[in-house]
C-alpha cells in the first residue's frame, strides 16, 4: 500500500468521537492495491472522463461512476453540484476536495454496498 492510503487509514479508523470509517478505509486499500490492479477491465482506477476531456471510461467501474455522476462534478475538480439540488443530472457526486478520481471510485463503490 502507498503511504497516502496508510495515512488516511490511520487518521479515520477507530475514532470513537465520530463515524468509524474502518470498512470504507479498508475498501480503499483493497480497491487501490488489489482488485483495481488484478481486474483492470472491471475495477481499474482511471482518470475522471469529464475532467480528462474524454467521453469514455477506462473500466466498467469508471463508466458507472461517470454515468451516476452525470454533470454534477466532484469537489476535487472544483465543479461539484449537489445531486439533490436539481442543478445537475446525476445521482452521485462527492464534495471532498482532497479525494481524487481514484478515491472517488472507491467512495462510490462503498456507497453502493
Amino acid at each position: 500500500p502507498n503511504s497516502k492510503s496508510l495515512d488516511a487509514f490511520s487518521h479515520e479508523v477507530g475514532d470513537t468521537d465520530s463515524f468509524d470509517a474502518t470498512l470504507e478505509e479498508t475498501l480503499h486499500l483493497i480497491t487501490h492495491v488489489g482488485v483495481s490492479e488484478v481486474y483492470k477491465d472491471d475495477f481499474g482506477e482511471g482518470m475522471y472522463a469529464h475532467a480528462a476531456g474524454r467521453g469514455g471510461a477506462e473500466s466498467k467501474m469508471n463508466f458507472m461512476i461517470d454515468k451516476l455522476n452525470g454533470d454534477c462534478g466532484f469537489g476535487y475538480y472544483n465543479n461539484y453540484k449537489d445531486p439533490s439540488s436539481g442543478e445537475c443530472t446525476g445521482f452521485y457526486a462527492y464534495d471532498d476536495p482532497t479525494c481524487d478520481y481514484q478515491c472517488i471510485q472507491t467512495e462510490g463503490l462503498y456507497w453502493a454496498l
